[in-house]
């Protein structure tokens, strides 16, 4: 008797935790048995030179509303989200050296959490590590990688970094966090490290011949897609196990010069791309799910010649450059259309967007 007393307590209280989730600003990956699914809406944010403002996120139009901003913000050099709790961070020199500042987000409310000054204005980029534990950047010269501890409350403490003889200009983590990915700014030009706790482990090099734009893993981790001046190559990572990138691994995919691959789509179904050659296109290639080779489906002129980040539904592709972005509605084959002219959202030196969710 006293047996099924427990039980059934336990399953009341696993009910009610899962009626009434932690009230965080992040979406779990999973809840009860599937049962219950708490609702939640999307919320973007765009940041530059002249401050970081928030937007609210149309899930059927894909427009974007202003809701809130923060004008001492500067993301000259990097915008980045923590990957499951409510913070923001910007990169961009401020007094002469290199500042990290910490926002705290609730969807149109921004707030100056803290601020890391580094000792030079070398550095470039803001990865933070899918797990939240620590954010990489570049620093060039020395040429390095330099890691940031991501603190429970947001903040950053220094952590570690590599030797010499790395760049972080154009980087990407594999969506499971155990390899980083990166440029570098001589010969061999693109690197592959493993990933510790503590540590990042250099594993391979490789020289695309050119020098590398971009770097953007499938949400699986099974794929790498590394965009040069010239070509682009993907090379399959076996599963999420570490490959050293030799020259028989790596394929061409690319059917134009200066095309970027910037984004994937959730579900892993399809690479985004922008291209400045000879006019400005955004398009979609479809990722063979088998080998990761890419076939073009999809190509629109578009105004801009921006970086295409996808909305976490998968629905709408921004692109965003300068002090403006267009978007275009994706289908449920990839096809792009565009829904917007150019929007100006007068943000300077503009980064790519970023979305949240938070609890409706």
């Amino acid at each position: 008797m006293i047996l099924l007393q427990r039980q059934i307590t336990l399953v009341v209280c696993l009910l009610v935790a899962a009626c009434f989730p932690p009230q965080t600003g992040y979406k779990p990956e999973y809840s009860l048995f599937g049962l219950f699914f708490p609702e939640y809406e999307q919320y973007a944010y765009l940041g530059g030179a002249n401050g970081l403002y928030a937007f609210s996120y149309n899930v059927e139009t894909g427009a974007l509303a202003q809701i809130g901003s923060f004008a001492g913000a500067d993301c000259t050099k990097g915008l980045a989200r923590h990957p499951n709790r409510p913070f923001l961070y910007c990169l961009a020199a401020i007094g002469g050296f290199d500042t990290i500042q910490v926002f705290a987000i609730s969807k149109g409310s921004i707030s100056l959490a803290s601020s890391v000054t580094l000792g030079d204005a070398n550095y470039a980029g803001l990865y933070p590590k899918p797990s939240g534990d620590f954010l990489v950047m570049g620093h060039a010269p020395p040429s390095e990688l330099v890691a940031y501890r991501i603190n429970g409350d947001g903040t950053l403490t220094f952590a570690f970094l590599t030797g010499a003889g790395t760049g972080g200009a154009a980087s990407a983590f594999s969506h499971d966090g155990a390899y980083f990915y990166t440029r570098y700014g001589g010969n061999p030009s693109f690197r592959e490290y493993a990933v510790g706790q503590n540590t990042m482990n250099l594993l391979g090099n490789l020289d695309p011949t050119d020098n590398t734009w971009s770097v953007v893993s499938t949400p699986d981790s099974r794929f790498v897609y590394v965009s040069t001046n010239a070509n682009a190559f993907v090379f399959s990572t076996g599963q999420g196990q570490a490959t050293n990138f030799s020259l028989a691994a790596r394929t061409a995919v690319m059917p134009f010069t200066t095309t970027i691959i910037n984004s994937i789509s959730p579900d892993g179904r399809f690479a985004f791309y922008n291209q400045g050659s000879g006019g400005n296109n955004t398009g979609t290639f479809s990722i063979d799910q088998s080998t990761g080779a890419l076939t073009q489906i999809s190509n629109v002129n578009s105004v801009l010649y921006g970086t295409a980040r996808i909305s976490p539904d998968g629905k709408f592709l921004f692109s965003t450059v300068a002090t403006q972005y267009e978007t275009f509605s994706v289908s449920s084959t990839g096809m792009l259309t565009r829904v917007t002219s150019p929007i100006t959202t007068g943000i300077t030196t503009q980064q790519p967007i970023v979305f949240f969710p938070f609890q409706k």
